[in-house]
Order: structure tokens, then sequence, then C-alpha cells
């Protein structure tokens, strides 16, 4: 019996449907049972036998990035290779690959259901997150520079697909500098209101 190997580049909608079930309602991808004749995609039985033996069970784990605030990432390993999941549920659905970032719309990252996901650019996908964890000034964009002892309010903008920071100004009073940078929001009108809330500032050994 010939072998054929599936990877990323050659998965299709309609070989993916055939290998696993995806719940649009619920977010949730469960493998399904395989006939004899998908053997062939298989390098071993025993990898073939293993899938059947798992067939039903939820087949994606949630990894961790500490280094991202510990931001939450579903992620499907098969035949090989590791795809992240909302990547993938957008060729279950459509039949092609996202062209750009998948978008959590509410931001939660591991709510893989079809309503939640959107495929937009890098700066749509900036703009509707929420404020960092690390962030001490209650407000995104807004930061102190020790050095000029003020709060520096900074933005980013997308020219011809390339991504560039901005200055909008420095403030010696934080009120001031959120004002600033509520009111550059507004003009640029494409932020999402779980990016543009405000929340308490924290402990902070500058300024006095």
């Amino acid at each position: 019996m010939s072998q054929t190997i599936i990877t990323r580049n050659s998965l299709t909608q309609e070989l993916l449907k055939k290998l696993i079930t995806y719940n649009p309602d619920t977010g949730i991808i469960t493998r399904n049972h395989l006939p004899d004749d998908f053997k062939i995609y298989f390098r071993r039985e025993f990898d073939f036998k293993e899938w059947n033996k798992q067939a039903g069970k939820v087949m994606y784990k949630v990894n961790i990035h500490k280094g991202r605030c510990n931001y939450h990432q579903v992620n499907i390993s098969m035949f090989g290779f590791t795809v992240i999941a909302a990547r993938l549920i957008f060729l279950y659905m459509t039949g092609y690959w996202p062209i750009n970032h998948v978008d959590h719309i509410n931001g939660v990252s591991t709510d893989n259901r079809w309503n939640n996901l959107r495929d937009v650019t890098c700066q749509e996908n900036l703009r509707n997150q929420k404020i960092r964890k690390n962030n001490r000034s209650g407000k995104s964009g807004v930061s102190w520079r020790e050095c000029r002892q003020k709060w520096q309010v900074s933005g980013s903008v997308t020219d011809n697909g390339v991504r560039k920071r901005i200055y909008i100004g420095s403030y010696d009073d934080l009120e001031d500098a959120i004002e600033a940078r509520i009111h550059w929001e507004t003009l640029q009108g494409n932020f999402s209101k779980r990016h543009q809330k405000v929340a308490p500032q924290k402990p902070y050994n500058s300024p006095n």
C-alpha cells in the first residue's frame, strides 16, 4: 500500500472534515473515527489505531506563553505538524487558510466559537487587545519615562503594510496623558471598547 503523508500545505477542507469534527457553536474540535482506507495517511499502522482509539475526544492542547503575559493559545498537533486551532478552524469552515491574524473578538483566546473569530490585519488585532498586565499607567499607550520624568503617550499605525510607532506627546499629569491617548484613539476610529478601557493605576515607584 502506497503512503500519502499529510502536511500543512497539502491539507484541504474536504480531507480535514473527514479527519475531525468542529462544532461552531462550542468551538470544540474532536477526532473522527477513520475507515481502513485512511491508513495511507499514517506512517505506521500503530498511529492509525491510536487515532481511532481517541475518536470522539477533544484533540487540542492549550499552551501558555509566559513571554506574552501568560497568553493562552490553543494548538492542534497531527501528522507531525502543529497548527493554531483558530487557523485550522478557518480552513474547516471556509476552505482556505486565514490571510492575516485570527482575532478572538471577545478577547478570550481559548474561545474558538466561529462567531468569535475573524481574519484581521496585525493592526486590527492589536487594537482589540485588552490592556497588558504589566501596564502601570492604566491605559494602553501611556508609560512613564524615568529619564524625562514625564508620562509619554504613543501609538502605532500601519503604512503600506509596515507597522510604525508614532509619538503623541509627553505630559506631567497622568490624566492629561490618558486624555491625549483616548483622543487619538477616537480619531483613529477602529479601536474596540475592550482596548479603550482605562484600568486602575498600579503601584509605581515613579513618579513620586
